[in-house]
């Protein structure tokens, strides 16, 4: 996971198999259906979502004067995909939480 300017960018990878499911899920997302056990979902601006091979692309824009809270984010990535099915996080080279940085 990484931040810039109110955007954090995510990258889950290795998740063929799960990857329409998780997209699935981050659609109720963006369309504000989210169940998230946290209160991060109120400070999103907007999310886009992209996805190739194996992999899904994530960036969340924050409100203006909001920051987001990566390790909040961390526990609505790891419910999403505990809905889904496996974790299909990998390791990042940083020791992260298990996203690839974007």
């Amino acid at each position: 996971m990484t931040e810039e300017s109110g955007t954090t960018a995510i990258e889950l990878t290795e998740v063929a198999g799960e990857q329409q499911d998780l997209l699935e899920a981050f659609s109720e997302c963006q369309e504000g259906r989210c169940s998230c056990p946290t209160d991060e979902y109120r400070k999103v601006a907007s999310m886009e979502v992209h996805s190739e091979a194996d992999r899904i692309q994530i960036s969340l824009t924050a409100k203006p004067g909001d920051r987001f809270d990566e390790a909040q984010i961390d526990v609505c990535l790891d419910h999403t995909v505990h809905r889904v099915g496996e974790d299909p996080r990998s390791a990042s080279s940083d020791g992260g939480a298990g996203q690839s940085p974007a």
